[in-house]
């Protein structure tokens, strides 16, 4: 039987390395990175090859985690917790977008130089996707969703649909979206049927892909996108955009720095971002260093054009994200250690068959955290944040919870 936890990490492989590497058989290496002669791209190829066997053994196991501490889905702690944070949420969203409007990610300033607002509301938005974890858990277990617990997800889609600022951010939207409208009957999409679930997913993938394209060049550049440039381009951006996991391993494979420099590179921005985030929450801010985390560093290596473009950055992947603070091969050993604890973790969320659904809305909660746990973990700010809440979320229990998904439908006061 497939666990959630290891049809995660396929659905993983298959979406950003499997397709993007038949794109790249039949539309070639696409402009933007940089060019590798033909022996560089095979040995590029045959270690991202020996990296992701890595990660399918190692996210081959049943075992999970024993944690006795539990919470009550019904209590009224949890829900005047969850509604107090949706209610934050949804104030600093509204205040970011009258002030910097849905472009911030792009063409706002730095989160340690937009104020106050701006890092409440990442911090906020950080917590989401536990926040999603814990309504999965619930509903595929078969509690009920009271109106309580509808007003909070009817609030959090609210949030993001004011202010997004990421293609994902359609994601959660709909998943609330979903939530609030259907309570406890959202079950049904978690563990329909794949082919059913896939023609439903179509029209989410053309609006995340749209969101994607709107949040950089404004919905003017999403037209022209759409209904000028024709669809060699959209598929262009969309190989450009599926591919980076995968155009970034086969780069950085392909190199003997992966063992000589790169980690060199790594520990020392993951030093300066660590002091310089540190000095910022004491309130003594050093100057900040030129490149500020391991995904700017990453885009200077596999970027044709990087001329200096120190504020832009490119997650590495999950199969070369360790290279950049282990030598190889030691960080293919510590690749396949992270991959077999998230799987402990989430077999103790989801501890039976797997389905599509809950693999897919996992695979969105865990998306950054898979393309670069070495920055999630080292970064001193709402990423760490995220990671330690999204980790809770799948190890603390929830009351009454029944060995077998739906058998228990709570019958508490909702």
């Amino acid at each position: 039987m497939q666990t959630v936890a290891n049809s995660v990490f396929r659905v993983y492989i298959i979406v950003f390395y499997a397709i993007p590497f038949v794109l790249f058989i039949f539309l070639g290496w696409h402009k933007n990175f940089v060019e590798l002669d033909h022996v560089q791209l095979l040995g590029g190829g045959l270690f991202t090859f020996l990296a992701l066997l890595f990660v399918v053994f190692s996210s081959r196991t049943k075992r999970k985690i024993k944690i006795p501490l539990k919470v009550r889905f019904h209590s009224f702690l949890a829900k005047s917790s969850i509604f107090a944070f949706s209610i934050g949420l949804l104030i600093t969203a509204i205040l970011m977008n009258q002030k910097f409007g849905t472009s911030f990610r792009h063409t706002g300033p730095n989160l340690s130089e937009a104020g106050i607002i701006a890092q409440m509301f990442t911090v906020l938005k950080s917590l989401c996707a536990s926040i999603m974890i814990f309504y999965i858990r619930a509903i595929y277990y078969g509690f009920k969703v009271g109106f309580m617990h509808r007003l909070i997800c009817f609030t959090l889609m609210l949030a993001y649909a004011v202010f997004p600022i990421a293609a994902f951010d359609v994601i959660f939207m709909v998943f609330f979206a979903g939530v609030f409208l259907l309570g406890s009957a959202f079950r049904v999409l978690l563990v329909m049927k794949n082919r059913y679930l896939m023609m439903l997913g179509f029209p989410l993938v053309f609006l995340v892909v749209a969101m994607g394209i709107s949040t950089k060049v404004g919905f003017d550049g999403l037209y022209a996108y759409i209904w000028q440039d024709g669809s060699s381009r959209i598929l262009s951006y969309m190989q450009y955009r599926q591919g980076i996991y995968f155009f970034s391993s086969v780069i950085n494979y392909s190199t003997l720095s992966v063992i000589t420099e790169y980690w060199f590179m790594g520990w020392e921005v993951v030093l300066d971002s660590i002091n310089y985030r540190a000095s910022v929450i004491l309130g003594d801010p050093l100057q900040r260093p030129e490149i500020t985390n391991l995904n700017v560093l990453n885009f200077s290596q596999i970027y044709a054009e990087y001329a200096g473009k120190v504020d832009v950055g490119a997650s590495p992947g999950l199969l070369s994200a360790f290279m950049y603070i282990f030598p190889f091969p030691v960080n293919l050993v510590f690749l396949g250690l992270f991959v077999h604890v998230v799987c402990l973790c989430i077999n103790t969320a989801f501890r039976h068959k797997s389905h599509l659904g809950i693999v897919f809305f996992i695979l969105m909660c865990f998306f950054g955290v898979l393309n670069n746990p070495i920055h999630v973990f080292s970064s001193v700010g709402p990423d760490m944040v995220k990671v330690f809440s999204l980790f809770a979320s799948l190890l603390i229990g929830i009351k009454g919870c029944s060995k077998r998904p739906i058998a228990n439908l709570s019958s508490e006061k909702t």
